[in-house]
């Protein structure tokens, strides 16, 4: 059973609850793991004020916007009152803090006989979920199967000793960690990738970095898809670019890399910006450095890896050099010589391999 059909459970549950009874309100938590094609569709079948969708990724809310209400943030749910929420709707996500926080959240905002629906494969985790919602938060209800794939509809119960969320040994969501790598510290916390971790991509890339020896031409520096900004950090210290900016799509990791920034960088011309993939950005960058993301919730999604060179083709200057970083098995080499002229591999210790990229194709000349 695919993602598309996962999001189609929930989906279907909700116009099912729709059709039988009103439906007031439907929040639905959306994260990277998340297709949001059926949800779409779910959501153009439902009245604009029913609906409202909560996401951290910029990319996400603009797809969402037109169909529903869309809050851009960490997974902050405080707009929302106590016991106020008719339904709640969760396709799980990748990273168990996260699932937990949500979890909790949607214990604090359903009203006495809300509806929690829950969605997510066997090897994911749901059944583990589903006993922690009636063991530990209150939660009655049913799970089913369907393929792989389960759907969890659970009501509250009312709290007792047995069942109060407080009891529940749940892991912190919102509280920042701090980290240091190389003898730098960082900012970091759940729901960014690689966050309590140097990512060894990203190490790998930074040795190749350090053997350029490229400091005294490079004025521009641009990271795409920063995380909480080790490379932004480390390749600003070793470069000294004029400019830099660091994108991500995730809100989470575009506030902790800027915080990084600045306790490293005060005073400089050095940002973090919430941006798909550059696509805000219109200047010509001397040095591009990337780790692009090849998972997409919980699956591979090769299609990334064009995006980003896509994205680094279009934003690079003529004599500038863009770093990439790919997994082993990520078949990069083709569609990054559809974009440049000259694409070198630096390196490869049969984990990851770093390319760099030079003299991007004019693409009316060349696709």
């Amino acid at each position: 059973m695919t993602a598309l059909n996962l999001a189609k459970l929930v989906a279907d549950a909700v116009l099912r609850k729709s059709q039988s009874s009103p439906v007031d309100r439907v929040l639905w938590v959306v994260d990277e793991a998340a297709e949001i094609t059926e949800l779409i569709q779910c959501l153009s079948s439902l009245q604009q004020s029913h609906k409202i969708c909560v996401t951290n990724r910029c990319d996400t809310a603009a797809a969402l916007s037109p169909y529903s209400e869309t809050v851009l943030n960490d997974f902050d749910f405080t707009f929302i009152a106590n016991n106020t929420l008719p339904t709640f709707a969760y396709r799980i996500s990748k990273q168990r803090s996260l699932v937990q926080h949500v979890l909790l959240e949607a214990r604090r905002t359903l009203h006495s006989s809300g509806t929690l629906l829950l969605c997510g494969r066997k090897k994911e985790g749901i059944k583990n979920y589903f006993d922690l919602c009636r063991k530990k938060l209150g939660f009655a209800g049913s799970i089913q199967k369907y393929g792989d794939a389960y759907l969890c509809e659970l009501s509250k119960t009312p709290a007792n000793p047995g069942t109060s969320p407080s009891s529940a040994p749940l892991k912190s969501y919102t509280k920042t960690a701090h980290i240091q790598i190389d003898g730098l510290d960082f900012s970091t916390k759940p729901g960014i990738y690689g966050w309590n971790k140097l990512d060894q991509g990203s190490a790998f890339l930074m040795q190749q970095l350090e053997r350029l020896r490229l400091a005294p031409t490079i004025k521009s520096l641009l990271d795409l898809g920063c995380g909480y900004g080790y490379l932004a950090v480390r390749s600003a210290l070793l470069l000294q670019p004029q400019r830099l900016i660091a994108t991500d799509n995730n809100i989470t990791a575009v506030d902790y890399c800027q915080q990084n920034l600045q306790r490293h960088f005060p005073g400089l011309n050095y940002h973090s910006t919430v941006d798909d993939c550059g696509q805000k950005l219109g200047d010509k960058w001397d040095m591009i450095v990337c780790n692009p993301p090849f998972h997409q919730g919980f699956g591979n999604n090769f299609e990334l890896t064009q995006k980003f060179l896509q994205a680094a083709h279009r934003l690079l200057a003529p004599q500038g050099k863009a770093l990439f970083v790919f997994n082993a098995f990520v078949p990069a080499e083709k569609p990054a010589a559809r974009l440049f002229k000259q694409v070198e591999q630096l390196a490869n210790n049969q984990h990851f391999k770093v390319y760099m990229l030079t003299a991007p194709y004019k693409l009316a000349q060349k696709q």
